[in-house]
């Protein structure tokens, strides 16, 4: 029985805990010093005696482990010890707060406490001499602990950059992936393009890299990233995709209103697209990430799938799966083309990913070089394990350890295999440097897989487990300096990863690789465990650390003893109403989401707990017993919506340190005399006792975000001194809040009492504001709600003070004037929001500047110029300019010049504005913007000198009449152009832009002509939409060799199409409404990369090229072309075409041969006319699965079905020239879905029909599941009773004819399985016969065309029966009016009823 691998850890860290506190308490003791002084030194010894053991490496000998388990047991009673007397010296602290007394140990004290203390301490100490024995006979050698202080070296590479793993050796992948993602060939809905490979391979990074892609976060509106791991919960997805939107929503909420909110979501993103473009709607496509997908069974995908179809239908949303399995991504329906396997990395990838760790930019010897580049070799090609290993390294260079790590046989040997690489990542556990980071890291397998941890709350976490103690004296000290330094030694190991960083670059929160997870999991598992299913087992008492995800789990669960021990438990079900239990020495107690309403008066019991989390919970209020929780250090209450009133008494938590609430309601009293306060968030002001602002003066330990509300309530300007602001240097962000949202008009606010009569709103703010001036060190400010007209003068650039701010921001400040030039850094973002007053605005160095709905802006700089954005002079450092809705700005300056870094010039929605600065000169100049602006005519005269310029969008410029010229835009990679309506012509050349990859241009209804695309050869797509007067598109495509996709809709003035010869990379052709388009060319036999052809709503266009070669060709759609007779001569050289779809086509009078099309899934031939047959031969067609004819009343005779064993759906409808079913049905075993109807010149049944039907259940409907049938000829006798139908079938339409049009209902009362009837054109039905009543499973009834019908009463027992639909029944509707009709009462039970397309509202 070998060592538990962390249990030595832990109990060196407990140790050395007690040790430091025991020590503290000697000199205060009374009664029992001499057990307390010797319990100390003992500890120390026995702590000495693990350290030799562990040095020697004899820790994992199974004879010790009963020794170390006692000893972990004593260590923790001790700790327990050492935490009463501490918790003792708090309430006696508190009790006497304002008295001059000594600490607990006094002759004044509780006398019994003290026998009972003295007591336990002397049993420890039996307990210890009787360990020391033992280790003696287990060959220990005793000796005094090492007490010096932790030492954690961490090399800092470059935080800034990103790591190699995400990079090195998959750029190619990534590009393939995006392809994939973005490719509009495919009109499948919810297209997966799945990512495979081994684990630690890099699938995860590969989808993260696509994920921030720009060109993915432009093409998709949301992105939404779920990690599903092994268990594979559809309504957890779902929720997960909703909380994506913003919405936080519990688990607990039922599915279907989570999908009803998502639809709801997606509803109100469509609608601020159309508000915002004032266009048409259109739909919004998002992206779906799946990571790390176990999941073969194909009905939970299935499940998932209906779910997102049911949500939103656009074509062109996409799910992007991760998984090590290839068959997990083929049962979630993974096309070949879009399966994506991630090969392993090549041994040089590898050896730059540990060397990037390892050494950074800094030099290394040649020595260590060789050494890495076999242990590179050893990683297999395997990102995870190359990361992690050279996380190892980066702290120690010394060459002996390298050969350590390179000659480990025993871990490399089995690296291919799952359980191999846990060992190989164990390396660098192995290698931490204290016990405690090690236990810190293990503790965090208490979080979920893909959890995202805060950096902040993990160290508060490991603050509360007493983690960080042992040799620090300030509590600043662990959580600043030790916290700090353990969680960036775990990050510098690789063992964190996916880092977050706030707007400063400071990390904020982090994630764990799952095999890194798997990792701390397989350490810890003894003292962790994560519940979601108990299964009825019980818990093992040495756990310690537990989080509880599901009640079934919890009442499944017995914990016996376990609970006793606990010190950690997370858990989101109530387990104190499932349950009685004890849990008095949890140190962490977080019910973060969970489903409470109550908490338990026990918990003020609690006397070792120091984090305390409710937030998200449905508490309604914080009981009074929180108070004596002396030990807490952290409390968060986060959206508890419905506690009514604050805690009161909060000062008594002397220990605090965080306090987390975001309800201004919730704000407690007496703020400020928690001094140690380190966290504060949000401070209300108000004039009660409590809540004035000086509370915030005594908080001297305020760092990070504070915000500060209400300051309208500061009655003067003693009080706004009395904060402090500008001593408090550890504040990185400050947002100040002058009261509730108000408008210009609202200039009569009430004042305080103290303030004069005759002082209004906006001198109250200016006086105010000028004494809240902060600390120099200020990275971030935030005005908001501001009613004075002019800024602080502590902001004035000739001050100098704000200069190490990185972002400012004034948002809803109505009456502010102007912004003078302020003393930001130069890598400051200046953002200014909804300041409808604002006339002007200076500024000397910025990286950033963003200015939205500021509605009399007249100037930036001050200026003379009225009405104008004045010259921008000094700009070295801008790097973006982003100006949107400020209606009465004309100008943006003359000269921007200076902007040298100037990246990105976004103008939008400035209706004012009539010209556009001159850009000569700006070569750094990435993007261009400009949306909105109907007035805007130019836009410069020359942008020739912009030589990076790589995006060109102008949008919704009606006044727009010329395009600057474009030569020598060599860089140019997009030109998008739409709404443009006075536009004529695109520029003069663009021959030069030699990268040019998109050009779109759309809704520019005077556009006559097209710019010259010869030369263009890295252009890859050309989309041309509702450009009316445009006549033709180019001279000459024959130089776009690299072209992909072209796309022509709504151009009525275009007659002639360009020339396609030798575009032998276009994949898409897309002509949509070009009314009077002829030809589409006479040949594209050389498109031989051709994937997508559709033609639709050309009504002129008489003839089809020759499509001879297509090979490649997988879909044409052919709609609505009257005048179009023939589709080419030869399609039997297209054999990867999967679909075919001609419709609305009444002039069609042949079609091509099919011959030889393997590949044929789908055929869809609808409204022609004047076909009379279908191909010669489709025998080759093997895998069609889908076969539609409809509504084609010249079609004369049908090929022959034999042979077509894939075929899943056949459609034979409205076909009045067909006088026989096609033979071969009979073959067709997979049919699902079945329709043959209303072709009312049916008069014969093929033999092989025929014969079949004398079988019972023919193996062709042995998987039917939809069948539509009826309507044909009086002269038909032939079809036999439908008795010969399977009672599985779920849907069926029958349609009355000929003489049997009586027996026919009864002839399917059998179906006991339907879900879905139709009932159509029975004239002499009266009543709907009993044996309805039997169909219990039916969800949906039709009733169409029967005109005698009365009676529904059979209907009325069925109780699943959620739609009734009645179309042509004049007996039925009147007898079905809700309340009165003679039926009502039968059908009132059904949720939805439509009577001639008119809705039955429900009450």
């Amino acid at each position: 029985m070998a060592a538990d691998p962390i249990l030595s850890s832990v109990t060196d860290v407990t140790l050395s805990k007690v040790i430091s506190v025991a020590n503290k308490q000697l000199n205060l003791a009374v009664g029992f010093r001499q057990e307390l002084r010797r319990f100390h030194e003992t500890l120390e010894m026995i702590q000495g005696v693990l350290q030799d053991a562990e040095q020697k490496g004899m820790i994992d000998r199974p004879d010790l482990k009963p020794w170390l388990k006692r000893l972990w047991s004593i260590a923790e009673e001790a700790d327990d010890v050492m935490d009463e007397i501490a918790y003792e010296n708090l309430r006696y602290k508190v009790a006497h707060m304002w008295d001059k007394v000594s600490y607990f140990f006094t002759l004044s004290n509780p006398l019994a406490f003290r026998l009972k203390i003295a007591n336990r301490i002397k049993n420890l100490n039996l307990e210890l001499d009787h360990l020391s024995k033992r280790a003696t006979d287990l060959g220990l050698q005793h000796r005094l602990a090492i007490r010096d202080p932790e030492h954690i070296e961490t090399r800092q590479t470059n935080s800034s950059i990103v790591y190699p793993s995400e990079i090195v050796g998959r750029e190619n992948k990534v590009l393939d992936v995006i392809e994939s993602l973005i490719d509009s060939s495919n009109d499948r809905p919810l297209l997966v393009v799945s990512i495979v490979g081994m684990g630690g391979i890099g699938k995860t990074t590969v989808a993260k890299l696509v994920r921030n892609n720009e060109q993915i976060q432009s093409h998709f509106f949301k992105i939404i990233w779920v990690c599903v791991s092994e268990n594979f919960n559809l309504k957890q997805i779902l929720v997960e995709m909703l909380r994506a939107f913003g919405e936080n929503v519990s688990l607990d909420v039922s599915q279907e209103i989570v999908v009803q909110k998502l639809q709801e979501k997606l509803r109100e993103e469509n609608l601020r697209e159309e508000n915002l473009r004032e266009k048409n709607l259109r739909e919004k496509n998002y992206l779906l990430i799946l990571d790390d997908v176990w999941n073969e069974d194909w009905q939970k995908w299935e499940s998932l799938r209906s779910c997102l179809l049911g949500i939103g239908k656009n074509v062109g949303s996409r799910v992007l799966v991760t998984t090590r399995n290839e068959i997990v991504a083929s049962t979630m329906g993974t096309l070949s083309e879009h399966m994506h396997h991630l090969e392993k990395l090549t041994d040089e990838d590898c050896w730059s990913i540990i060397k990037q760790r390892a050494f950074g930019s800094s030099s290394f010897s040649s020595e260590l070089e060789g050494i890495g580049m076999d242990i590179a070799s050893k990683c297999r090609g395997l990102a995870l394990v190359a990361n992690v290993i050279g996380g190892s390294l980066c702290n120690n260079w010394e060459k002996d350890y390298w050969l350590s790590i390179r000659d480990n046989s025993e871990v490399w040997g089995s690296i291919e295999e799952a359980k191999g690489v846990l060992r190989v990542l164990q390396l660098s556990f192995n290698h931490l440097p204290t016990p405690a980071l090690k236990q810190c890291f293990t503790f965090c397998s208490i979080f979920p897989k893909d959890s995202v941890m805060e950096k902040e709350m993990l160290i508060q976490l490991w603050m509360a487990e007493g983690f960080l103690q042992p040799f620090s004296e300030s509590y600043s000290e662990m959580e600043g300096g030790i916290g700090d330094k353990y969680f960036n030694a775990l990050s510098s190991y690789s063992l964190f990863q996916d880092v977050e960083r706030d707007s400063y670059g400071s990390i904020i929160a982090c994630k764990m690789h799952d095999l890194i997870h798997d990792l701390a999991q397989s350490v810890s598992k003894s003292q962790t465990l994560i519940l979601e299913d108990g299964n009825g087992r019980n818990i093992p008492t040495d756990i310690r650390h537990l989080n509880v995800i599901s009640g079934k789990g919890m009442a499944a669960a017995r914990f016996g003893d376990a609970t006793k021990k606990l010190h950690t438990l997370f858990s989101q079900v109530d387990v104190f109403h499932s349950m009685s239990m004890s849990f008095r020495k949890v140190r962490v107690l977080s019910f973060c989401g969970a489903d409470i309403d109550k908490l338990p008066a026990f918990l003020g019991k609690m006397k070792h707990l120091r984090f305390l989390d409710v937030s998200r919970t449905r508490i309604k209020e914080l009981p009074k017993f929180i108070t004596k929780l002396y030990h807490l250090q952290t409390f968060r209450f986060m959206d508890c919506k419905e506690i009514k009133r604050p805690l009161k008494g909060i000062w008594d938590l002397v220990n605090l340190r965080h306090i987390y609430f975001n309800q201004w309601k919730l704000m407690p009293a007496g703020i400020g005399r928690l001094t140690c306060l380190k966290t504060l968030q949000l401070f209300v002001v108000s004039q009660q006792k409590g809540f004035q602002i000086e509370e915030l003066g005594c908080l001297s330990q305020l760092r990070g975000k504070l915000e500060i509300c209400n300051l309208d309530m500061v009655r003067h300007k003693k009080e706004a001194m009395g904060a402090g602001l500008s001593k408090k240097a550890t504040i990185q962000e400050l947002q100040l809040v002058f009261g509730k949202k108000r408008t210009i008009q609202d200039r009569q606010s009430p004042l305080s009492e103290e303030s004069s009569g005759s002082e209004d709103r906006c001198k109250h703010d200016e006086d105010i504001l000028e004494d809240l001036q902060p600390h120099s060190d200020l990275k971030g400010l935030t005005i908001e709600r501001y009613c004075g007209k002019s800024c602080p003068s502590w902001m004035l650039e000739t001050k100098d003070f704000l200069k190490n701010l990185m972002f400012m921001t004034f948002y809803e400040c109505p009456w502010l004037e102007s912004i003078p030039s302020l003393s930001l850094s130069n890598e400051a973002k200046l953002e200014i929001k909804n300041c409808k007053n604002l006339k002007s605005i200076a500024y000397s160095s910025l990286q950033k500047l963003i200015i939205e709905d500021c509605e009399e802006l007249v100037q930036v700089e001050v200026a003379p110029v009225a009405m104008s954005m004045s010259s921008v002079y000094g700009l070295s450092s801008l790097q973006k300019i982003e100006i949107r809705w400020c209606g009465q700005l004309k100008s943006i300056g003359e000269d921007l010049s200076t902007a040298t870094c100037l990246k990105e010039l976004i103008v939008a929605g400035c209706n004012g504005l009539m010209s556009f600065p001159n850009l000569h000169g700006l070569s750094s100049l990435q993007k261009i913007e400009i949306c909105w602006c109907r007035q805007l005519k130019s836009i410069g005269k020359d942008l020739s000198t912009v030589m990076c310029l790589k995006e060109l969008i102008v949008t919704d410029c009606y006044g727009l009449r010329s395009f600057p010229n474009l030569h020598g835009l060599s860089s140019l990679q997009k030109i998008s152009i739409s709404y443009c309506g006075q536009l004529k012509s695109i520029g003069e050349d663009l021959s030069t832009a030699m990268c040019l990859k998109e050009l779109i241009v759309t809704d520019c209804n005077g556009l006559m002509s097209f710019p010259n695309l010869h030369g263009l050869s890295s252009l890859q797509k050309i989309e041309i939409r509702r450009c009316e007067r445009l006549q033709s598109i180019g001279e000459d495509l024959s130089t776009t060799t690299c072209l992909k996709e072209l796309i022509v809709t709504d151009c009525d003035g275009l007659m002639s199409f360009p020339n396609l010869h030798g575009l032998s990379s276009l994949q898409k052709i897309e002509i949509r409404r070009c009314e009077r388009l002829k030809s589409l060319g006479e040949d594209l036999s050389t498109v031989t990369c051709l994937k997508e052809l559709t033609v639709k709503g050309c009504p002129s266009l008489m003839s089809f090229p020759n499509l001879h070669g297509l090979s490649s060709l997988q879909k044409i759609e052919i709609v609505q072309c009257r005048q179009l007779k023939s589709i080419g001569e030869d399609l039997s050289t297209a054999t990867c075409l999967q679909k075919l779809t001609v419709e609305g086509c009444p002039g069609l009078m042949s079609f091509p041969n099919l011959h030889g099309l393997s590949s044929l899934q789908k055929i869809e031939i609808v409204q022609c006319g004047q076909l009379k047959s279908i191909g010669e031969d489709l025998s080759t067609a093997t895998c069609l699965k889908e076969l539609t004819v409809s509504m084609c009343r010249g079609l004369m005779s049908f090929p022959n079905l034999h042979g077509f064993s894939s075929l899943q759906t056949l459609w034979i409808s409205n076909c009045g020239g067909l006088r026989s079913l096609p033979s071969g049905l009979p073959s067709c075993t997979a049919l699902e879905e079945l329709d043959i109807s209303n072709c009312d010149n049916l008069i014969s049944i093929p033999d092989d029909l025929r014969r079949s039907w004398s079988i019972p259940n023919p193996a062709y409907l042995a998987r039917l599941k939809k069948l539509s049938i009826g309507g044909f000829s009086t002269e038909l006798k032939e079809l036999p009773d439908l008795g010969f139908i399977g009672s599985h079938l779920e849907g069926l339409t029958l349609i009355a004819w000929g003489e049997r049009r009586e027996c026919l209902l009864d002839q399917i009362q059998h179906l006991t399985a339907l879900k879905s009837l139709g009932v159509r054109d029975f004239d002499g039905l009266e009543a709907l016969p009993n044996w309805f009543g039997n169909l219990s499973s039916l969800q949906t009834l039709r009733i169409s065309n029967c005109k005698s019908l009365k009676h529904m009463k059979a209907i009325r027992c069925i109780s699943k029966l959620g739609s009734l639909d009645i179309d042509g029944c004049p007996e039925l509707k009147e007898r079905c009016t809700k309340g009165s009709g003679a039926e009502w009462d039968c059908i009132s039970h059904i949720p939805n009823i439509k009577i001639d397309d008119t809705w039955i509202q429900r009450e």
